[in-house]
């Protein structure tokens, strides 16, 4: 197993203790009209797909229907996804604790369809509780 990881701004670190903390997070892909919704957090230019850490005890689904209300203001009861893809990623968190921290990520992506979902659609875009935004963006911009 490789000691390099990486961190949100690309840069490497070395692991040379050998301690590391496994993490792992779901997101919801959602498409609806050839579009999927990305949320855009507080002083941040970069969409991510709402979701985030599952916690102990939790499943992926009542997981991912905690983490993306809190991060869209949006009430969604999550079922079966169409299709899941599962990365694992050596991940330097450069961001906690006095001098980071080493994670072994386990990053989960389900996607949805809008129309099989129960969502009343906001006004494009909207403000989310976090004091970022949400909403619905080309596919084709990120092909």
């Amino acid at each position: 197993m490789t000691n390099l990881y990486i961190d949100r701004h690309g840069n490497t670190h070395i692991n040379d203790t050998g301690y590391f903390a496994t993490k792992k997070s779901c997101f919801a892909i959602i498409e609806k009209d050839e579009k999927i919704l990305l949320t855009f957090p507080k002083k941040q230019i970069v969409g991510e797909f709402p979701g985030g850490f599952v916690e102990r005890g939790e499943g992926l689904e009542t997981s991912l229907s905690r983490e993306f209300f809190e991060e869209t203001g949006l009430n969604i009861e999550f079922g079966k996804s169409s299709k899941q893809l599962t990365q694992d990623v050596l991940y330097f968190a450069d961001d906690i604790r006095p001098n980071g921290e080493f994670w072994n990520y386990q990053q989960i992506f389900l996607f949805f369809d809008f129309n099989k979902l129960n969502i009343s659609q906001p006004s494009f875009p909207w403000q989310t509780p976090e004091g970022g935004y949400a909403g619905w963006y080309s596919k084709h911009d990120f092909l």
